[in-house]
């Protein structure tokens, strides 16, 4: 995968899913009469739905209950979705439904301030809480990676795997935690098993060649560039004297309106490629956008970015 009325991520970069499923990044609410309903309202770019209104929450009691899986979600943190993640039938009161979306609430704040460590946390206890949910380890793993907690992000995501009757490819089929894998790959394998996995999710994609759209892409886009972007950080490691062809061919494929928030890319945190790109190009106007979005990060590495960047702001050329 800040508390930035403009932003919010991921990992998008993303945040949080359907308690049921993994999938896309798209939020989804329940519309059955047994769900429960609420107002949507925005955190940064990810639309999350507020508590129950006062007549709503008196027309049901403690006594009645729900499917967890009827809970809409908040951010891209789905509870009804597809593939269903969702090891067997959890019945909850609606109190418990109404804590479980507070406590969502309170996950995306903290991811939205880049507070990946507290977040994790947050999202372990419900792990804890709800078990049968693989949605809450999706979660946990991306959070880990955020940390760059590579190896415990790849066990958890195995967890996943393993978890029956998951293990018949319904992991596989969630391209966002397919991504993640990759990321985690690169970090902590070799060159060739990456590739080997990057290859894989491309050829995927290929065969299911969705016309769904991730908010205003369609799916398949999407996936095609991510597996690009991992294909270039696998070749450039470093960040430095990088492939500006290569770099620039995929910075292009990055929608316009979207080369100034990679912080928050459908749901993913692409925020690297800004400083890559800024720095290679001295491209200050993306390298002042790229401190503002990462202001708020804690991360030693991304401290240094910053710095970095900042060296270049202050340059007459």
């Amino acid at each position: 995968m800040i508390m930035n009325n403009k932003k919010a991520i991921i990992l998008s970069t993303f945040i949080l899913v359907n308690i049921i499923g993994i999938g896309n990044t798209n939020v989804s609410y329940a519309s059955s009469n047994d769900s429960i309903q609420t107002e949507k309202k925005d955190v940064g770019n990810i639309h999350i739905k507020s508590e129950p209104r006062e007549e709503e929450k008196t027309h049901r009691t403690e006594k009645s209950y729900l499917d967890l899986k009827r809970l809409g979600g908040v951010g891209n943190i789905k509870i009804a979705s597809e593939p269903n993640l969702e090891i067997k039938p959890k019945k909850i009161t609606t109190q418990e439904a109404i804590e479980i979306n507070k406590e969502l609430n309170s996950i995306v704040n903290l991811q939205n301030e880049k507070n990946f460590s507290e977040a994790k946390e947050r999202m372990d206890k419900l792990v804890d809480l709800y078990p049968e949910n693989g949605v809450f380890y999706k979660w946990s793993a991306i959070y880990d990676n955020m940390l760059r907690n590579y190896e415990n992000s790849s066990s958890t995501i195995e967890v996943l795997k393993t978890m029956f009757p998951l293990s018949s490819g319904v992991v596989e089929n969630d391209f966002m935690l397919r991504y993640y894998e990759i990321d985690n790959a690169r970090n902590t394998n070799t060159k060739e098993v990456t590739q080997k996995l990057i290859e894989e999710l491309k050829e995927d994609n290929k065969k299911r060649n969705s016309d769904k759209y991730i908010f205003d892409i369609k799916e398949k886009n999407l996936t095609q560039l991510l597996c690009q972007y991992q294909t270039f950080l696998l070749n450039n490691p470093d960040y430095k004297d990088v492939d500006r062809k290569e770099l620039s061919d995929l910075w292009e494929k990055i929608p316009k309106n979207k080369q100034k928030t990679l912080d928050d890319f459908y749901g993913y945190n692409l925020d690297d490629l800004t400083y890559i790109y800024g720095m290679a190009f001295n491209r200050k106007d993306l390298l002042k956008e790229y401190v503002e979005h990462e202001k708020e990060n804690k991360d030693t590495i991304i401290r240094q970015q910053i710095k970095n960047a900042k060296k270049v702001l202050i340059r007459k050329y």
